[in-house]
């Protein structure tokens, strides 16, 4: 009797093990087709200065419209963190921030530049910080709803408009960044 059991239980086991290897298989497969591939590009403006130097750090998405959900942000990991001059991305000369990336498929509800302090400005060649306010420390957000098909290549492009972003004051030496982004999103192809 002990020796059926025992024969019952390697069967059971060997099932179970067969089974959870094939659910974890088509698991791992449907997380894979549920997919989109996102890449992100930054893209200056002309301006009447001689450098406008900003230091990106990150891209975010919003994946829920919910600021009160801890993971509601989900990073793109940029590629290429460092300090761009944001007159020399103009012409087909776009930062690209993230290339090809695999996320979750789904709805997006904002996108976030984060920016570092080293942002500066080069005016008739004199280098000056450009001060952030308050509220734009946490990054730079940018409100647009769309929905990423699964098996679909997109690219983002966050559009910085220099010259109504740079805010002169009447305090010497002291300019603030005040940024002015849109984004677009172009669907590059369809897998399916």
């Amino acid at each position: 009797m002990r020796v059926l059991q025992k024969g019952r239980t390697a069967i059971f086991l060997s099932f179970l093990t067969i089974f959870l290897s094939c659910s974890s298989e088509s698991i791992n497969l449907d997380l894979e087709l549920n997919k989109a591939t996102v890449s992100v590009n930054l893209i200056g403006a002309q301006a009447e200065f001689d450098l406008v130097n900003i230091e990106v750090l990150d891209v975010q998405v919003k994946v829920i419209d919910d600021e009160s959900v801890p993971n509601c942000w989900l990073s793109l990991n940029v590629n290429s963190k460092g300090i761009y001059n944001l007159l020399d991305l103009i012409d087909d000369s776009e930062a690209n921030l993230v290339n090809s990336l695999k996320i979750p498929a789904g709805e997006i509800f904002e996108v976030k530049l984060v920016l570092g302090d080293n942002n500066t400005i080069v005016i008739d060649g004199k280098t000056l910080p450009l001060v952030m306010n308050s509220e734009h420390a946490k990054g730079l957000v940018i409100r647009t709803e769309k929905d990423l098909k699964s098996n679909t290549d997109y690219s983002f492009s966050i559009n910085f408009d220099v010259k109504k972003s740079i805010l002169k004051t009447n305090i010497k030496d002291r300019i603030i960044l005040s940024p002015v982004l849109s984004v677009s999103l172009q669907t590059l192809s369809n897998g399916i």
